[in-house]
């Protein structure tokens, strides 16, 4: 009985030496608020600037392209996420020859969290320094989410040095439609979906805001009308990422995009069919 009960601690011994181990080893670093601990997926710059009298700093990744093709893409991230998650993006596009420059917004990812307010001037201002800083005349604006708020004000303010614009699943049409027509003429494309990810949580919202939430696709279609060089494609089957796979169509907005692209999973998708299509997009956009 003696020897069975020595043999049972030996084995329970064998059974929790991993776990004794695992506990000895150091502890993971944990996550800072500017997301000290969390990787990204190319270095990170530091650009010092000053918000309302505030000194702050912008997180930005440059990414060279092995085979530089002359033109530069500027990645704006959504509200909800840190620019690392456009690591597929930034990989498609210096495959295909831009240098490829992505910001963490003041207030977001490893940028300072300022104590003042945010404001998209100041967030469009902080964003155009970027390229100010680099020495880039004119870039190319890729803008997803809350991105696309910031890359229309950029267009807006300083047209000059913008390209071309492209949004992915904007919010905020209903708060800038009536004053972007007359003041963006560079090619602009809404990528947007019919089933609309704002529309089932109706029921729960303010009555007075009820009237406008799934509307997006309309919103979109109704502004690029207004616009002298824009088109909206609207896709029954697409919905932003975070809700599922979909697929959305892009047709020319002018004569020097191409026919019809096909985005899987929108811009964001870790689908390997996204790559090449999003390659011939730019490749065109010339």
């Amino acid at each position: 009985m003696l020897r069975i009960s020595a043999k049972a601690l030996a084995a329970a011994a064998l059974l929790l030496f991993p776990l004794i181990a695992a506990t000895a080893q150091a502890p993971r670093e944990p996550y800072g608020i500017g997301l000290e601990g969390f990787p990204y997926p190319y270095p990170v710059n530091m650009l010092p600037l000053v918000n309302d009298g505030e000194p702050v700093r912008m997180a930005y990744m440059d990414v060279a392209p092995a085979q530089p093709n002359g033109r530069t893409v500027v990645l704006l991230h959504g509200r909800n996420f840190p620019s690392s998650y456009w690591a597929p993006v930034i990989k498609t596009l210096t495959e295909a020859g831009f240098r490829v420059v992505v910001p963490d917004q003041i207030g977001f990812g490893k940028s300072t969290k300022p104590a003042g307010e945010l404001h998209f001037d100041n967030l469009a201002r902080n964003t155009i320094a970027l390229p100010d800083h680099l020495g880039i005349d004119k870039v190319d604006i890729v803008a997803h989410s809350m991105g696309g708020m910031v890359g229309v004000r950029i267009t807006r303010a300083y047209p000059d040095r913008v390209a071309h614009l492209l949004l992915t699943a904007p919010i905020g049409l209903e708060d800038y439609r009536l004053y972007v027509p007359p003041l963006i003429k560079q090619p602009v494309l809404f990528i947007m979906g019919a089933d609309d990810h704002n529309a089932p949580g109706r029921p729960n919202a303010p009555e007075e805001l009820r009237p406008l939430m799934g509307r997006n696709a309309d919103l979109a279609r109704a502004l690029a009308a207004r616009m002298s060089n824009a088109r909206a494609e609207v896709d029954p089957g697409y919905r932003p990422p975070r809700l599922s796979r979909g697929a959305g169509e892009i047709r020319r907005a002018d004569a020097r995009l191409p026919r019809k692209v096909v985005l899987e999973n929108s811009l964001l998708g870790s689908s390997t069919e996204q790559g090449p299509a999003l390659r011939s997009l730019l490749r065109q956009w010339t």
